[in-house]
C-alpha cells in the first residue's frame, strides 16, 4: 500500500501492514481514498483498487500495463452489488 504524509495517496511510499483489524482498516481507508493495495493470494500477490474510483482504476491499468479496453475482474459481496456496477446485467448469474 502506498502512503504520503500519513494519508494514502497512491503515489509515493510503500507501507507494509499486518492482516489484523488495524491493518485491514488502514487498507480500507487507502482503497476508499483512491489508493491501491497489494495482497497475497494462494499463488501470487495481487493488486486491488476500488472500482468506484476512476483515478485508482486508471492507475491500476497503468501499473499493470493493461490496455484500456481490457477490463478487470471484480470481487463483490453479492450479485446485487455487482449488478449495481454494470449496465444491463444478463445471464444465469443474475437470475
Amino acid at each position: 500500500m502506498t502512503r504520503k504524509s500519513g494519508r494514502c495517496s497512491g503515489t509515493d511510499v510503500t507501507e507494509f501492514i499486518t492482516a489484523d483489524s488495524g491493518g485491514i482498516e488502514t487498507a480500507c481507508k487507502c482503497l476508499t481514498s483512491g489508493g491501491i493495495v497489494a495482497f497475497p493470494t494462494e499463488s501470487a500477490y495481487a493488486l486491488g483498487a476500488s472500482v468506484q474510483s476512476t483515478k485508482a482504476m486508471s492507475r491500476l491499468a497503468d501499473l499493470k500495463s493493461r490496455p484500456s479496453d481490457q477490463g478487470f475482474p471484480i470481487l463483490a459481496p453479492s450479485t446485487g452489488y455487482a449488478a449495481s456496477l454494470i449496465e444491463n446485467p444478463k445471464g444465469p448469474a443474475w437470475d
